[in-house]
């Protein structure tokens, strides 16, 4: 997984608790992830959401 940028602190609808949004170098969601999972340090840049909601849509 080649990801680029990591947004954390994300209120998702429909899902509990906050998110982490990983997305890959050519800008798509490659997971969505509980805030409270730890990642390897391989992401580029960190957005924090807070206290923001994050809407997920076409």
């Amino acid at each position: 997984m080649n990801l680029t940028t990591k947004i954390i602190n994300a209120k998702i609808p429909g899902y509990q608790n906050l998110q982490q949004i990983l997305i890959n170098y050519t800008g798509k969601i490659e997971k969505i992830i509980p805030q409270t999972e730890e990642l390897l340090p391989t992401i580029f840049t960190t957005i924090d959401a807070e206290p923001d909601s994050v809407f997920l849509g076409c």
